[in-house]
């Protein structure tokens, strides 16, 4: 098995039917892996990194599996390191590999091992959605006498484990979803508020188009942030800033549904939506409501409203992503796991060196900055690790 590293908007553009032949093989594949999502539009988390893709046998053979990773440049009391990850981290709410199944046991391990031969400080692999046998199958490249292994928590402050996604699978047709998939509590509930909202004249829900989306993610965001806003701490800005861009490039690359929903002229509810047409599910991304507005539960209405949207469309499955809020355990909600580690070399100093070419431009703009902020010391280890590796910079 071969595995190539591939970089740059070119030979990304290059990969597109190659990457989807894969995809559409890949059981285990899902919507953060595909090639819209990722390479979609220059906004795509993928663009900004590389991709090890394995090959079955020589130069002409197919390619049959592909992982996305990016580098960021880590500084600490030692200097600079590089820490590769995926893509997605921070971005997407599952990461991982996708391959043709056939090729797994060979596919997977290759990647690892490329991986592992890479010149890196550290391996931060946030949010990998895999089978356990997929997942063992490249960690255990990574041999516990060499390197060490640190769970990240996906608990957030309020106990809402991260870590931790609710899904429903579809019916063929609402009605009998509602009969099977919900209480009957819940599903009196859908049915009367749905019928209320849609008998009436005051209430609507609009989709988002090319000439709604800036305002409809104005109202989205700020529907979120009333909610969730003083939670994030100085973090807010920065989120904001993703989901903006995100939810851009979804659009862009007509994989966004956005309803909202209206009361007159008062937005009081909204949800972005990913759709996955290749997979056949709806991917709950973001979503925020008025709290102020008691006249009937917006968020149950709106999810309701999706679902049956999703099961006209063909969809199989309502995926509610990551978070074991219990409002998604109303849908008739099943769990699927994700796994967030750091892998580290016990011995450093015989993995030395830890920074990556692909750091310099980093390391030599923030050695720049030490020099200003009156750190010569810190500086002088960063220049010294850049003629490391350039010795002619």
């Amino acid at each position: 098995m071969h595995v190539e590293i591939i970089e740059g908007a070119d030979a990304f553009r290059a990969l597109r039917e190659d990457w989807i032949a894969v995809y559409d093989s890949d059981p285990e594949a899902q919507f953060f892996l595909s090639y819209d999502w990722l390479f979609g539009t220059r906004g795509g988390p993928g663009h900004t990194g590389l991709v090890l893709a394995a090959r079955a046998e020589g130069p002409e053979s197919p390619l049959v599996a592909f992982t996305s990773l990016r580098c960021r440049t880590q500084h600490g009391s030692e200097g600079f390191s590089t820490e590769f990850g995926f893509s997605g981290n921070y971005v997407s709410d599952y990461n991982g590999f996708i391959c043709r199944p056939e090729y797994e046991d060979q596919a997977i391990p290759a990647m690892a091992e490329r991986l592992k031969q890479m010149t890196w400080g550290s391996l931060r692999f946030l949010s990998l959605a895999a089978s356990s046998r997929r997942a063992e199958l490249f960690m255990n490249r990574f041999s516990p006498q060499e390197f060490g292994f640190s769970d990240i928590s996906m608990v957030n402050p309020d106990g809402v484990d991260n870590g931790i996604c609710p899904f429903t699978l579809l019916s063929s047709d609402w009605d009998d979803f509602l009969q099977t998939r919900v209480s009957s509590n819940t599903r009196q509930k859908i049915r009367r508020y749905m019928r209320q909202v849609e008998g009436s004249d005051v209430y609507r829900i609009t989709h988002t188009d090319a000439a709604t989306l800036e305002r409809d993610m104005d109202l989205l965001i700020e529907l979120w942030t009333q909610r969730w806003g003083k939670r994030k701490g100085k973090r807010l800005a920065a989120i904001l800033d993703t989901n903006r861009r995100m939810l851009k490039h979804a659009f862009m690359t007509g994989t966004l549904f956005m309803p909202v929903l209206w009361h007159g002229d008062r937005a009081i509810c909204a949800l972005a939506i990913l759709v996955d047409q290749r997979k056949g599910s709806y991917n709950f991304l973001i979503g925020g409501r008025d709290e102020a507005f008691q006249d009937l539960p917006a968020g149950l209405v709106m999810h309701g409203y999706a679902i049956r949207h999703a099961i006209a469309q063909g969809m199989v499955k309502y995926d509610f992503l990551r978070g074991n809020e219990p409002y998604k355990y109303s849908f008739g909600a099943q769990e699927f796991h994700l796994k967030s580690v750091l892998v580290e070399p016990k011995d450093r100093e015989a993995c030395a060196p830890s920074l990556d070419a692909r750091s310099l431009a980093f390391v030599l703009r923030r050695s720049a900055e030490l020099w200003r902020e009156k750190k010569p010391a810190e500086a002088a280890r960063g220049y010294d690790q850049v003629l490391e590796i350039e010795p002619h910079c």
